[in-house]
């Protein structure tokens, strides 16, 4: 079992930002040891990241220690993630959570299989922002 922020470490963004507005955004490639491909991070706002993922692992069980957690929404379109009783995901399966304390966690990564999908992070004052607004009660400080 690896854990997932060591593997990642190594990783940097493959593309130097061409304007201002890419900035907000990096493209990270997928290390060797955990298989191939790429996800594209970007700051759509304060307080909201796009992550766009396109990844094919080894069999290959990643350990996500506790942490703070945003308010999480993430759509796969091909793949599976297996955590257990946590969380089991695919093109099936969308997953809405966070906002708190992340338990530890370990999920599982097929062989050979491809893995697609976006993640959408909120803070979630801006959620409580969004969501104000479509209740109508939602006044700015």
């Amino acid at each position: 079992m690896e854990e997932s922020a060591a593997l990642w470490e190594d990783a940097q963004p493959s593309h130097e930002p061409a304007t201002p507005i890419d900035c907000s955004e990096s493209i990270y490639t997928v290390p060797s040891a955990m298989g191939s491909g790429y996800q594209r991070e970007i700051q759509l706002q304060p307080g909201v990241e796009l992550c766009i993922f396109n990844r094919t692992y080894r069999d290959l069980t990643l350990h996500l220690p506790e942490s703070p957690h945003p308010v999480q929404f993430m759509v796969h379109l091909a793949g599976i993630i297996d955590s257990g009783d946590f969380l089991y995901q695919d093109s099936d399966w969308g997953y809405i959570g966070g906002s708190g304390i992340q338990r530890p966690v370990d999920s599982f990564f097929p062989r050979s299989q491809r893995n697609v999908g976006i993640d959408i992070h909120l803070q979630p004052e801006v959620l409580a922002q969004f969501l104000g607004h479509l209740l109508g009660n939602y006044r700015p400080s």
